[in-house]
């Protein structure tokens, strides 16, 4: 996580006021919440009764409308940063849609340290969708998604995707989509991209060890009593590496975030015993020596796991190569408790369709377009952070970079077939954090990891910062 200065974070709690301000009036204004902020009916299922969840259940896929080809539209698509695969993708589909214009509005090319733009881009999104107005598509990486999910302001995109003959799950990495729904069972954003997150090893170290273990269904708990076996001699002595309790602390909410916020129904889990749990389990850790804090035990070689993330096919030897490690491989990272056995990833680019937006059917068939990678002008991966540097959730996309990445030499079909694998099996999404929420985390935890606070007083005090953010 990038460090921020002082000026950085009062940018951030400046911008979430004003948004929450903003949110805070149309709560007020929506009453019981049962009809959308345009006075429509909420895009939400309601399942309040069982007899109703059944009923849903029963009823039978709804065709979504399609464009009308004769039909002149314009679809306006906003984000914060610019990304020239979209530049790209907006020309390719006007190309073949001639009577769609793809209205592409962005706000920087470059980033701004101040936060200044940001700020503004989040504060006039958040009023204008909450007015019934802004964009049709929308990019929600830089924005409060469960602001926007508590209010009804996006599209459920499940009724798109499973009403939609022409969408294919076949040509996606379907795990990863299955697994961006919300507690509802709606999915609301869809990501283009993701990363791999897991903990690099040295395979022939491991194997000396003698110790079997299944990294795809190994609990934190499980990974603590494999390192106590190891025989932990002088050179290495620590199971795991990370940057500091809060950094850990962080790293285990953000891949199980839905245990202790529910984004739908605005309520928050953290004095849940497993939170606190996790609170109590950072020091436990630290104290049996399975887990070091201390970047010099990683330098010097001391850690037999350290943790690592993977953007691209390319960056994988680049990590493989500066972990110093003599034969690494990418494990998967040990779960929480109650987490579904499979790796992890953090989904990118996440779009999502304004429930207000008047163009709906041109809005999903872009957005289909883009999560095709059918725009791309190159199969190469660049240098910035673009939809072209990672990896994509079309599968089609990923062969093609998987083969041009081979043909220059950046990896061979072993290490792709092993990518594959592992992209085969992810199922725990990496959620980026609100604001808010990543403050609170920051703020508050290290009076109990100083000893100054208990665990349960800490949590107290989360849940409730947490229930006001999310019902303001």
């Amino acid at each position: 996580m990038k460090r921020m200065t002082k000026t950085g974070w009062q940018r951030i709690l400046q911008s979430i006021v004003i948004i929450a301000l903003i949110f805070g009036i149309a709560a007020c204004n929506n009453g019981t919440g049962e009809r959308g902020t345009n006075g429509m009916p909420s895009s939400k299922p309601d399942n309040s009764s069982p007899a109703a969840s059944n009923d849903a259940a029963a009823d039978p896929v709804k065709p979504m409308p399609v464009p009308d080809p004769n039909k002149q539209s314009t679809v306006v698509f906003s984000m914060y940063e610019y990304d020239p695969y979209y530049e790209d993708a907006k020309k390719a589909y006007e190309q073949e849609h001639p009577n769609t214009t793809i209205d592409l509005r962005y706000v920087t090319k470059e980033f701004d340290s101040s936060g200044l733009l940001v700020e503004k881009f989040r504060t006039k999104t958040a009023a204008e969708f909450l007015n019934g107005k802004g964009a049709d598509l929308i990019v929600m990486d830089d924005l409060p998604v469960d602001h926007y999910i508590g209010n009804d302001l996006l599209t459920n995109l499940n009724e798109w995707m499973d009403g939609d003959p022409a969408y294919r799950k076949i040509d996606y990495f379907q795990n990863l989509l299955d697994h961006v729904k919300q507690s509802d069972g709606s999915v609301y954003a869809v990501p283009l991209s993701f990363y791999l997150t897991g903990v690099l090893a040295d395979v022939d170290v491991i194997h000396d060890t003698g110790l079997q273990f299944d990294d795809s269904s190994w609990t934190w708990e499980q990974f603590g009593g494999l390192v106590q076996k190891f025989p932990l001699a002088d050179q290495q002595k620590y199971g795991y590496f990370e940057r500091g309790k809060t950094n850990m602390l962080w790293r285990l909410v953000t891949s199980s975030y839905s245990q202790f916020v529910d984004e739908v129904n605005r309520k928050a889990n953290f004095e849940s015993d497993a939170f606190i749990g996790l609170l109590n389990r950072i020091n436990q850790l630290e104290a049996e020596k399975i887990v070091t804090f201390d970047g010099k035990n990683l330098i010097n070689g001391k850690v037999y796991f350290q943790p690592s993330e993977m953007y691209s096919l390319s960056d994988y030897r680049t990590r493989l190569n500066e972990s110093k490690l003599a034969n690494p491989r990418l494990y998967q990272m040990p779960k929480s408790e109650g987490q579904q056995d499979g790796g992890f990833y953090a989904p990118l680019a996440n779009i999502a369709i304004n429930v207000n937006s008047n163009v709906k059917p041109e809005a999903w068939d872009f957005l289909k377009f883009l999560m095709s990678g059918k725009g791309k002008t190159s199969a190469k991966e660049l240098t910035d952070s673009s939809w072209y540097s990672v990896f994509p959730v079309s599968k089609s996309a990923f062969e093609a970079r998987a083969l041009e990445a081979k043909k220059e030499g950046r990896i061979n079909d072993a290490e792709i077939q092993m990518l594959s694998e592992l992209i085969g099996k992810v199922v725990n999404p990496i959620v980026m954090l609100p604001g808010e929420i990543e403050l609170m985390l920051f703020q508050e935890t290290p009076a109990f990891f100083s000893g100054q606070k208990s665990a349960e007083a800490v949590a107290a005090l989360l849940q409730n910062k947490a229930t006001t953010y999310l019902n303001e």
